[in-house]
């Protein structure tokens, strides 16, 4: 035992190494309240205490790092309509594990199909202004 403990003594009270050098502790909070701010850059602690269901003054102080976000409050954050993009935050923009890889091209076909019907609607609308305006020319 002796040997194990001269072995193992020199890293005893060392800090332990982050799962990944890229995430901290409470990096995950900051990168959903980036995610927050790019959505609501105007009254971002307003939009985030309405839709966490806390007060404003929590928001602010998220914000301003001087209280951690709970589990529940990210939780709320995710089922938004922006949740994919705060998920994005809390995997990384790098994640290759298949699950969300598979969630991410999920996600971009049904942009792109929401894309697609906007424009197809805004033809219909050019066409059907460009029908009435040969009417009034064949009057």
């Amino acid at each position: 035992m002796a040997t194990a403990s001269q072995t193992t003594a020199p890293r005893a009270n060392q800090r332990p190494e982050p799962a990944s050098g890229k995430r901290s502790a409470l990096r995950w909070m900051d990168d959903l309240l980036h995610v927050a701010i790019s959505i609501w850059p105007r009254k971002t602690a307003q939009n985030l205490a309405a839709v966490t269901h806390v007060s404003e003054r929590a928001a602010e102080f998220w914000l301003a790092g001087k209280y951690d976000m709970s589990l529940p409050a990210a939780r709320e954050l995710l089922r938004t309509e922006q949740g994919f993009e705060y998920l994005t935050a809390l995997v990384g923009e790098d994640c290759e594990a298949a699950w969300f890889q598979r969630c991410k091209l999920a996600h971009e076909v049904g942009v792109t199909s929401r894309r697609i019907k906007a424009e197809q609607k805004r033809i219909e609308k050019l066409r059907a202004a460009q029908a009435q305006l040969a009417m009034k020319l064949d009057e």
